[in-house]
């Protein structure tokens, strides 16, 4: 829904693989630690496959343009100083309502859809299969054909993860169990993460757990394998304890989806079978760390060695499945929750072999349906997405084929849209933006008179350590030894799945690799890593609502400025300030700064758990902390870097459409976060998504903030102008 955060954060975001477009969050071990990704509070379609039958014969629907700033999104009834995300959204909001095949309307959304629509002429001209094809054009045309081809697709029913069925049903011992694991996690490693929130609350969505690998968060320069909690089909562990009506309910449905599923599959599947496999999944999610313990590295930084993994789990062959994955030797293993991985090893000793043969019989399904037949995929999106985030229809096949491409060929497909859209003036235009706000970051913290000179001056070099990254990769990433077949989905998805796993594997024990990016090209997103103190500004980011080249200075610094303002100040969030200017977790500051830092950021902790999210749910402020304070303080030096530009320009100052600069800059804020999201899904990500919904990402900030009251008329009393406003930066 708006930008700013999902992709932030620590470099878990190396880890985490949800869909691309995450969509998924984008989103394992990325989302726990933090990942922050700009436009998507969630941005995500779920990721279940459309009516085979029906969607080769249906015309494109006509995309919509990105939203430009204009006063037709405008709720004139509403007073501004009242509400102003209704002032400044009403107008958009209702002349856009939530289509039935999403789980959202937003204006992020709009430009996503935008950029996905320039590439899909690309891929129909590819997927003719061509001899004069380029390598990159049979990768795209071959895997989009493959995904297009319902008719295959529903033909080959169960063959493309037969050989995998028969693999679990073979499995014999606790050997054959580890090594059946590693296979799953390889193929599965892309595929496991559809449902957004489950990577940031529940940890992985693989079988059981994952194993990857992340820079060693004392030593940036290393990479170490990491060892993370999994293995839930639900979003996220308190979906197995809550006991409100709608919570028990979604249960027994789960539980009816799980039959099903396995009927559907043809196997005769006795009553009682789903609820074994609800049992298992009931105990991982009683030792899973709930999302806030997660929140931070310090509280996952847990060093073992491949021995005490060993004994962990002694009811585990650790040495049949790191050979399965092929996982180099780690000079240390980092495990994320060492009490998860003893309960896991308590129920390897207890639970049955036929039991986990049927639990990772549903994983696997699970995770496949969607690329299976009608029937599997038809049930898969009956489940996960009307059930539990309230889609009332399927989007378009082809939008689903261009996301899985974004999501296992993303630099290939990145590729094609820079040369289609991305302008070097425009990156310049870009780049002057970004350069002003670093000098207003600087500016803010060396004007703070609660910290000291001390912590001022290791804060400042690290601002000017920080690097932004634009438009693209400096180094495309080869998919040449993917094998695509434009003859099957599944087995294509599953490749590129394992081409990934593989790839971040194979760093374990190596230097890091700090020219990587973990965030597709066409994305409307940007990213902060802080273990690489280096924030990634993708070209899919750069059209409106967020940047218009053509446009004045004031919608510039309000889209794209407090945007990447927001990802600037994640490096001194109370995550990110845990990080020195190398980006190692290191704590740099006094004793003193700390108690004033943490005093300040508690007043908006409570500020938006005031705030209802949905129903009678309010937000988790503790949870949501560090994207509110980004979301203030990227607004803050945004305005800042703004006012110091009007002072330089001429005629910069005059009223555009009756607006002055200033109501023009927080008018273009509140554009990015512009849209409605249904309920289902708002009450997913209350309890366990780091991000406020869109609204309070507007009032609690602008509610907070003198100049905007200033610009806006607003008078104390009045609902946008808070009583002992919170500031921390």
């Amino acid at each position: 829904m708006g930008v700013f955060t999902e992709l932030r954060g620590p470099d878990l975001s190396q880890l985490r693989h949800g869909d691309p477009s995450a969509s998924a969050l984008p989103v394992s071990l990325s989302s726990i630690l933090g990942l922050t990704v700009l436009a998507l509070f969630l941005v995500w379609p779920t990721f279940a496959q459309t009516d085979p039958l029906k969607l080769s014969c249906e015309s494109p629907a006509r995309v919509q343009e990105p939203v430009r700033f204009g006063l037709s999104n405008l709720d004139p009834k509403m007073d501004p100083c009242v509400d102003f995300y209704q002032y400044a959204c009403g107008g958009w909001i209702e002349a856009n309502p939530i289509p039935n095949g999403e789980v959202y309307s937003d204006t992020t959304g709009v430009l996503q859809r935008w950029n996905e629509s320039i590439l899909y002429e690309v891929l129909e001209k590819a997927r003719v299969d061509n001899p004069s094809r380029s390598p990159v054009e049979r990768e795209l045309g071959d895997y989009f054909a493959a995904c297009m081809d319902e008719k295959q697709i529903e033909a080959d029913g169960l063959k493309p993860i037969q050989p995998e069925l028969d693999r679990i049903a073979a499995i014999s011992d606790k050997h054959a169990f580890a090594i059946e694991l590693g296979r799953l996690h390889r193929m599965l490693f892309r595929l496991a993460n559809r449902i957004s929130t489950s990577i940031y609350a529940a940890g992985s969505g693989e079988p059981l757990f994952e194993v990857s690998s992340i820079p060693d968060f004392t030593n940036t320069w290393r990479t170490l394998a990491i060892v993370d909690q999994g293995g839930l089909g639900l979003p996220d562990r308190g979906y197995y304890f809550r006991n409100d009506k709608n919570s028990a309910q979604l249960r027994k449905e789960y539980v009816d989806h799980i039959r099903r599923t396995l009927e559907l599959s043809g196997f005769n599947t006795a009553a009682g079978d789903a609820v074994r496999v609800l049992n298992i999944e009931n105990e991982l999610a009683r030792v899973s760390a709930d999302p806030l313990s997660r929140r931070h590295f310090r509280t996952l930084d847990h060093r073992f060695s491949l021995q005490q993994l060993s004994d962990l789990m002694p009811a585990f062959s650790w040495e049949d499945y790191l050979n399965a994955i092929s996982a180099p030797s780690s000079p240390e293993y980092i495990v994320t929750s060492p009490d998860f991985f003893r309960g896991v090893g308590r129920l390897l000793a207890t639970v049955t072999l036929n039991d986990w043969k049927l639990y990772l019989r549903w994983h696997l399904l699970k995770d496949s349906a969607p690329m299976l037949n009608r029937a599997l995929a038809e049930e898969h999106f009956a489940f996960y997405g009307k059930t539990l985030e309230g889609q009332q229809e399927q989007s378009p096949r082809r939008q689903h084929c261009l996301q899985a491409i974004d999501r296992d060929l993303g630099d290939a497909l990145g590729r094609a849209f820079v040369q289609r859209t991305f302008s070097e003036e425009d990156r310049k235009k870009a780049l002057e933006i970004f350069a002003g706000l670093k000098v207003a970051m600087a500016e803010d913290i060396a004007s703070l008179s609660w910290m000291s000179a001390t912590t001022k001056q290791v804060a400042l070099n690290k601002l000017r350590a920080l690097e932004i990254d634009v438009g693209y990769p400096e180094k495309w990433r080869d998919y040449s030894s993917v094998l695509i077949d434009r003859k099957g989905w599944a087995p294509d998805a599953f490749r590129g799945s394992e081409f990934e796993h593989q790839r971040r594997v194979q760093r374990i024990g190596k230097p890091t690799d700090r020219a990587d990016w973990y965030i597709t090209t066409l994305t409307p997103d940007a990213y902060n890593s802080v273990q690489q103190n280096r924030v990634l500004v993708p070209a899919g980011f750069l059209g409106p609502p967020f940047f218009d080249p053509n446009i004045d200075d004031a919608v510039n610094f309000g889209g794209v400025g407090a945007g990447i303002g927001h990802e600037l100040a994640h490096t001194f969030d109370d995550h990110g300030r845990e990080y020195d200017p190398k980006g190692n977790l290191r704590d740099w500051w006094t004793q003193h700064d700390s108690q004033m830092f943490n005093e300040r950021a508690e007043c908006v902790s409570k500020q938006y758990s005031g705030y209802t999210a949905v129903d009678d749910i309010k937000i988790n402020g503790e949870l949501t902390l560090g994207e509110n304070l980004a979301d203030a303080v990227g607004l803050r030096i945004a305005y800042q870097a703004l006012e110091e530009t009007l002072a330089t320009k001429k005629g910069e100052s005059a009223k555009i459409d009756g607006l002055s600069p200033e109501q023009r800059f927080f008018l273009s804020y509140a554009l990015q976060w512009c849209g409605s999201t249904r309920p289902e899904v708002l009450r997913e990500l209350a309890s366990n998504n780091p991000h406020s919904p869109p609204k309070y990402r507007v009032n609690g900030v602008l509610s907070d903030t003198p100049e905007f009251w200033r610009a806006s008329g607003c008078k104390n009393g009045q609902p946008m102008v808070r009583d002992n406003a919170c500031r921390v930066w």
